[in-house]
Formats: structure tokens, C-alpha cells, sequence
């Protein structure tokens, strides 16, 4: 299934859902301002039959994340999961998000970066914020898998000496 879903105030966004057992490839093709969806049905149609759709490309970078805080008794840490990408027009986004858990002064905030698939200097600059805060209040900013590309720029900017990686959120949790 792919659909566009206009907000009315002429920013599409595109969301495509592929149902493995319904769709066999969806072809993305960028062409000047417009993106390009190509969807094959299972079958294999014939190339008379496939449908394609046109979208506006959007410039902003898409981003979600989500916080949970455990409900066990005693528990002192949240986790905040961000799946997308974190680029400069949505990391004033990310740094809200985590602004509003750090308020709540938890003394272990651990990040979930395993859906996240693309970070640039300005999410990490807002990782940065948000550790300073927490370490000013007594806690600790902890990250957890991250995918190769998001490694690789905490390593190379050498982020990863000042805010502890973890390969999964059950091993930050263990090293609390």
C-alpha cells in the first residue's frame, strides 16, 4: 500500500507500507522536486499494470520517537526510542523530547538508537545538551544500539568518550 497523506497546509508526506506477501519491489526514483513510487504487485503484473504515483519530496527528515518509563517499583531510568532520522530540521524535535524527561530527573536516561538511520552533527549536538543537563542533576545520558552509520559518527567525533554506548538497552540497564 502507498498513499500520500496531504496535512492541508501543502507539506505532503509519504507514507508507503510494504506487505511482503502482497507487494514484490517499490522502486523510488528522484526526479528534480518529485519522488517517484513504482509499486509491483506479488504476481509479477506486467509493467502495463503497475500503478505509480507522484509526491512532492518533502525536505524535512522524518523522525519518531517514543519514552517509556518502567513500572516497576524503585525503577530510576526512562528510555526514549527514536527511529528515522535526526538531521537539522528536526533536531530542535529531539531536543524537546528529551528536555521533557530530563525535567523529570531520572537518574539513567537511555536512548534507543536502534531504529535510528541517519544522525547528523546537529542531533548529536542535541545529545550533548541533554547529557550536560542530566549529569548537572546527578544522572547519566547512556546510548544503545546504534545502527552502523550513527556509530560512526560518535566515533568520529569522539562523542562516544563523553556519553557511554551500549550494544543493547538491556546492557545499559545492567551497568546501572
Amino acid at each position: 500500500m502507498a498513499a500520500a497523506s496531504p496535512r492541508g497546509d501543502g507539506d505532503p508526506r509519504l507514507l508507503v507500507e510494504v506487505y511482503p506477501e502482497k507487494i514484490t519491489a517499490v522502486l523510488l526514483r528522484a526526479k528534480t522536486a518529485s519522488l517517484t513510487v513504482t509499486v509491483y504487485d506479488s504476481a509479477g503484473a506486467p509493467p502495463g499494470a503497475r500503478k505509480t504515483c507522484r509526491w512532492k519530496r518533502s525536505p524535512v527528515g522524518l523522525l519518531r520517537a517514543s519514552v517509556s518509563v518502567p513500572e516497576t517499583a524503585g525503577a530510576t531510568y526512562s528510555v526514549v526510542v527514536l527511529a528515522g532520522e535526526v538531521d537539522a530540521t528536526n533536531s530542535d524535535e529531539l531536543y524537546g523530547v528529551l528536555d521533557s524527561v530530563v525535567t523529570q530527573q531520572p537518574r539513567l536516561l537511555i536512548v534507543d538508537m536502534s531504529e535510528l538511520s541517519f544522525m547528523d552533527s546537529t542531533g548529536l549536538r542535541m545529545l550533548l545538551r541533554s547529557s550536560r543537563s542530566l549529569d548537572q542533576q546527578g544522572g547519566v545520558l547512556a546510548l544503545a544500539a546504534p545502527q552502523i552509520s550513527v556509530a560512526r559518527v560518535l566515533q568520529l567525533t569522539r562523542a562516544d568518550q563523553l556519553i557511554p554506548v551500549y550494544e543493547s538497552v538491556a546492557d545499559a540497564i545492567a551497568d546501572a
